[in-house]
């Protein structure tokens, strides 16, 4: 058996993969290292062109030996890509690989994006979610300019080229999003001036749609919807049902993030005093809460009878192997599911912001102060919660007064 096949079958053995997916990734990952040998091309320089031109070879010969292309062409590709990636992420260390510059303005720009996200990293204490959008904005931006990119031509940057850029965007955004874009673009441009990149400080002449406060209102699914959503994730007793309703159930509970849930370790949760730490991923702050006798059976049920066996600290990981922590971005797809096994249709967002806006909706209910309502939503300000007394329709109505109506003459 060649050395790197050897090393994904053990691999695969430590991630404890099931016996037939192993086959079936060795099956795979043997005959992409066979056909990289015969093109003679070493397996730690393979690029992702290689796996490409891989793919097209094993539909043809597909196409050969049947007459025809696979029923579901897209879940024959990633049965096939699978494979291959997890063999190139064994031997690479990382896939896809890091893309190398094409040119020296490219190199020029990768240099400049990380030097701005470091300096936010170390000047700003921002949410990673923030430094991500910011470095994505500052790159966008650099490509628009095309030629006039160049560390040469960058000094010359006028306040007409940031508003072509913005202009272009405009369209695409709504005011909130582009407000955000406005402000990372501000962001950038304060940094370039400030490390001597440009001339003149271009930021105070920025302009961003103006957002009223209080504008907008919360999408929020109802109390009865929510019952239909735990109901029904209750009667998946799969060792994945034991996960996604001891999750939805938190989401309910304790209206958390996505990425807050994603991310609870088992050392967070305290059974002796009955309590949970949950680390606020936006504001970067810690809350005690309850540990509610509900959420405690739940994850202990997931604990004992659905999660595997896994050296991972966070509480929820994947119901198939590899067996590492669940991302943020699996939770909002886990109560997409849900809802839509429970039958429930949302209007607006239907993620777990939708449960989070939903437990603000049920604090009110109860008569919880906003400080209550703010410390369990981990907010900074009581002008953070104040927008979800916009959902309160209940005690909206007792409030409000009559339309009086002119009498007929």
């Amino acid at each position: 058996m060649p050395e790197p096949i050897a090393r994904l079958e053990a691999h695969l053995r430590e991630q404890r993969y099931s016996a037939e997916a192993c086959k079936r990734s060795l099956c795979v990952a043997q005959r992409f290292f066979t056909y990289m040998q015969q093109h003679q091309v070493d397996i730690e320089q393979t690029r992702p062109v290689h796996v490409t031109a891989y793919l097209d070879y094993q539909l043809r010969r597909f196409r050969r030996s049947n007459g025809r292309y696979p029923k579901n062409l897209a879940a024959w590709r990633n049965w096939h890509r699978s494979g291959v990636q997890t063999l190139l992420r064994v031997v690479q260390g990382r896939w896809p690989p890091v893309a190398k510059p094409a040119s020296p303005r490219e190199a020029f720009h990768q240099q400049l994006c990380e030097s701005f996200l470091s300096s936010l990293v170390t000047m700003r204490d921002l949410a990673r979610g923030t430094l991500s959008v910011r470095q994505r904005v500052a790159q966008h931006f650099l490509e628009s300019l095309g030629e006039r990119g160049t560390e040469a031509l960058l000094a010359k940057l006028t306040l007409t080229d940031v508003d072509r850029y913005v202009q272009s965007r405009a369209s695409q955004l709504g005011r909130g999003a582009l407000k955000n874009l406005v402000n990372a673009l501000r962001s950038f441009l304060r940094y370039l001036h400030q490390h001597g990149w440009i001339a003149l400080d271009l930021a105070p002449s920025l302009i961003s749609p103006r957002l009223y406060t209080d504008e907008s209102i919360p999408s929020a699914i109802r109390i009865r919807e929510v019952e239909l959503l735990l109901k029904a994730a209750r009667e998946d007793r799969s060792p994945k049902g034991l996960r996604d309703y001891a999750i939805v159930l938190m989401l309910c509970t304790y209206g958390l993030r996505a990425s807050e849930v994603a991310r609870l370790r088992l050392e967070e949760l305290d059974w002796r005093r009955e309590c949970v730490r949950i680390r606020h991923t936006k504001t970067r702050s810690e809350s005690m809460l309850p540990l509610l006798q509900p959420v405690g059976e739940a994850i202990l049920e997931y604990l004992r009878n659905g999660r595997p066996q896994t050296a991972a600290r966070e509480i929820f990981v994947r119901a198939v192997a590899p067996y590492r922590a669940i991302q943020g971005y699996a939770v909002y797809h886990i109560v997409v599911d849900r809802l839509h096994d429970a039958g429930v249709s949302v209007s607006g967002k239907q993620g777990p912001h939708a449960l989070r806006h939903a437990c603000a909706v049920s604090l009110l209910g109860a008569e919880s102060s906003l400080k209550t309502i703010a410390d369990v939503l981990g907010h900074r300000s009581l002008s953070s919660s104040k927008q979800y007394l916009k959902l309160s329709m209940d005690e909206l109505r007792e409030v409000a007064l009559e339309v009086p109506t002119g009498s007929k003459s």
